[in-house]
């Protein structure tokens, strides 16, 4: 039995929102789904089915049933609002978890960027680091870096450079320790004398000679200079200044390893 548009009578008036077991604020895809449910476990009739069919999923007689139905039974009426009004605070309540659950994925992706930038400049500072090592290590093992230490070296006080065994170091004093505690027990003067000898001249620490001269004496400073600041040409063996790549003497011309 198919509806009419025309004013419902009171066979109408059934509430098929109950019938088929959906709420009054049920929307069209509620209804289709209750509708599929009914006709499989078959809970409705062919024509109920038909009636619900025709009536809720029509916009405008949905309209007019409603208009009917709440006009006798006006508690269906409230019944609905409050429906609605529970839909739009479950609706802003998912909005709102919605919302926060956004800002708390902004404020991970917060931390996650800080510490990504964290990692990647402690990662660029180790890298700066270790190459500064290498670099300083490298250095250290440069000839440039042992003159330099040399040098410095050799500006200390009483450091002497040995012209027979070439030894640089701190001189000692010549004689022997031990005469010199015998001679003091058994002769105090002969030992006063053995000790002042020892005072009044220093010998070489590993070869004993006294053919010392001290390191910052202006004379070896500038014999110093001129042996680390020259070489000699590899043709004509006469004295060029280190790095040449040109003999001033025989006009070889040479590589930067023999300048």
């Amino acid at each position: 039995m198919c509806l009419s548009r025309q004013e419902y009578k009171g066979e109408w008036m059934v509430n098929l929102y109950e019938l088929l077991g959906v709420k009054l604020s049920a929307d069209d895809y509620q209804i289709q789904q209750a509708l599929m449910k009914a006709a499989e476990k078959r809970t409705l009739t062919l024509e109920q089915l038909g009636k619900v069919k025709e009536v809720l999923l029509d916009e405008a007689m949905r309209t007019k049933y409603n208009q009917s139905l709440f006009a006798q039974h006006p508690e269906l009426k409230d019944q609905l609002n409050t429906e609605l009004e529970a839909q739009q605070t479950k609706l802003a309540k998912a909005t709102a978890y919605k919302e926060r659950e956004l800002q708390k994925q902004e404020r991970v992706d917060q931390v996650k960027s800080v510490m990504a930038s964290g990692v990647a400049a402690v990662s660029k500072a180790a890298e700066n680091a270790q190459q500064k090592r290498l670099a300083d290590k490298q250095y250290r093992q440069s000839d440039e870096y042992k003159a330099k230490q040399l040098k410095h070296q050799l500006n200390g006080k009483n450091m002497v450079c040995c012209n027979r065994c070439g030894h640089i170091g701190k001189p000692v004093l010549r004689g022997n320790s031990f005469i010199t505690l015998v001679l003091l027990l058994c002769w105090l003067v002969p030992g006063f004398i053995y000790m002042a000898w020892r005072r009044g001249g220093k010998v070489c620490q590993k070869c004993k000679s006294t053919d010392v001269v001290y390191t910052a004496s202006p004379k070896f400073q500038k014999e110093f200079n001129q042996s680390t600041s020259e070489t000699s040409c590899p043709f004509c063996k006469e004295t060029i200044i280190k790095g040449a790549i040109k003999c001033k003497h025989c006009g070889s011309e040479l590589s930067p390893l023999q300048g």
